[in-house]
C-alpha cells in the first residue's frame, strides 16, 4: 500500500530527524540531491538538505546560515592565503562557475585548476542556486545582505527558500550599509540610502539645481531628475497647481485608520493614510449627514471647493475636509 508523508506538527529536531529530500526540495529552486555547506566554519558536501540542516542543529535559518551550493562542494587544492576568512560573497565566473568571493574567482586555476577565469556576474550562478529564473546580470542586494545576479534571482531564490526582498539595485556594500541614511537619487533613476553606493557603482547623483516639476504622485520636486527617481515620473513643469493634483476630481469618500475623512482613495493614499471602510467617518456623517441626505438644516447647494471637487453641502468641506474655501455652485 502507498503511503505518503506529511508533517505532523512544525518544531525543529524532529521536523529536521523525519524530513525527506522532497519535502526540503518542494520551496527552494534548486536540484535536490548533494550540497554543499558550511557549518562551524567547514564547508563539507552534504547528501541533502536534510542533512545539512540536521548537521546545524536544526537551525530553522540553515539556509540562509550554511547552505553555500546546489550540488557537492568543489575541492580546494591552495588557494592563497589572502582569499582564507573571506566571506561569502558569491560571484559567477565567465566559465558559470559559482565562486565563494572575487577571490577564489581571480585564483580560480591555483584553488581549483579551473585555469584563467574571468569575472561574469556578482551573485551565485543562475545554473547552480535559481534554474527558474532567466541567466541575465542585473545584480541586486537583497534585505538578507547577499548579492543576488538579478531580481527573479532575489524574489524567487532567496535564502529563506523561496523569496528576499530587494534591498537596492547593485551588489552589497557592507561599508555603506554602515553610513548613516541620507536618501540621494541617479541619473539612471536609482534611489540609495546615502551617496556611498553610487559612488561605489559609478552612478551620477541627479542635479542639485532647481527646476521644479509636479511628479506624477501629486508633489513638488527639486527637478524631473528627483521625480523620476521618487516618484516615477513628471506630471508637469512647474510646482502642483492643485491638492493632490494626480488624484480624480471625484466625490467617493473613504475613512482613514486616523479617523478623518478622505475624497478617494488617491486623496488618501497621497496623505499617507490607510483606509478604515468605505464612506464618511462617523464624525462627518454625525455633523454634515450623508452625501445623499445631507442635513436639513445646513443651507442647501452644492458648492465648489478649492480641491475642485463638488460637495453636496457647505458642511462637507468646512465639517469633513479641513474646512476648504469653497464657492456657491457645482464646479465646472
Amino acid at each position: 500500500m502507498q503511503t505518503s508523508d506529511f508533517i505532523l506538527r512544525r518544531g525543529k529536531c524532529a521536523e529536521c530527524q523525519d524530513c525527506r529530500n522532497h519535502l526540503e526540495c518542494e520551496n527552494i529552486y534548486g536540484e535536490c540531491g548533494e550540497v554543499c555547506g558550511i557549518v562551524d566554519g567547514v564547508q563539507a558536501t552534504y547528501e541533502s538538505m536534510c542533512a545539512l540542516k540536521t548537521a546545524t542543529g536544526c537551525d530553522d535559518d540553515y539556509i540562509a546560515k550554511n547552505l553555500t551550493l546546489f550540488g557537492p562542494c568543489r575541492q580546494i587544492r591552495q588557494c592563497p592565503q589572502l582569499c582564507k576568512n573571506r566571506t561569502y560573497d558569491p560571484v559567477c565566473g565567465d566559465n558559470h562557475v559559482t565562486y565563494w568571493n572575487d577571490c577564489e574567482q581571480r585564483a580560480a586555476d591555483q584553488c581549483f585548476e579551473d585555469g584563467e577565469v574571468g569575472f561574469y556576474c556578482h551573485g551565485a550562478c543562475i545554473s547552480d542556486t535559481c534554474n527558474v529564473c532567466d541567466d541575465v546580470c542585473a545584480p541586486v542586494c537583497g534585505l538578507d545582505n547577499i548579492t543576488y545576479a538579478n531580481e527573479c534571482a532575489a524574489t524567487r531564490c532567496g535564502t529563506d527558500g523561496r523569496r528576499t526582498v530587494v534591498k537596492h539595485p547593485g551588489y552589497c556594500l557592507p561599508r555603506c550599509d554602515a553610513q548613516p541614511e541620507n536618501e540621494v537619487c541617479t541619473v539612471s533613476g536609482n534611489l540609495y540610502r546615502n551617496d556611498c553606493y553610487p559612488i561605489a557603482y559609478g552612478e551620477e547623483l541627479c542635479p542639485t539645481t532647481s527646476n521644479p516639476v509636479c511628479g506624477i504622485d501629486g508633489r513638488d520636486y527639486l527637478n524631473s531628475c528627483e521625480a523620476n527617481c521618487r516618484a516615477g515620473g513628471v506630471l508637469h513643469n512647474g510646482v502642483c497647481e492643485g491638492i493632490a493634483e494626480h488624484c480624480p476630481r471625484t466625490l467617493d469618500p473613504v475613512c482613514g485608520t486616523d479617523g478623518k475623512t478622505y475624497q478617494n482613495t488617491c486623496f488618501m493614499e497621497f496623505f499617507g493614510a490607510t483606509e478604515s471602510f468605505k464612506g464618511l467617518c462617523s464624525n462627518c456623517s454625525t455633523i454634515c449627514g450623508t452625501l445623499a441626505t445631507p442635513n436639513a438644516w445646513d443651507p442647501p447647494g452644492q458648492v465648489c471647493a478649492e480641491d475642485n471637487i463638488s460637495y453636496p453641502t457647505a458642511c462637507f468641506p468646512e465639517k469633513c475636509f479641513g474646512n476648504l474655501p469653497h464657492t456657491p455652485g457645482a464646479c465646472n
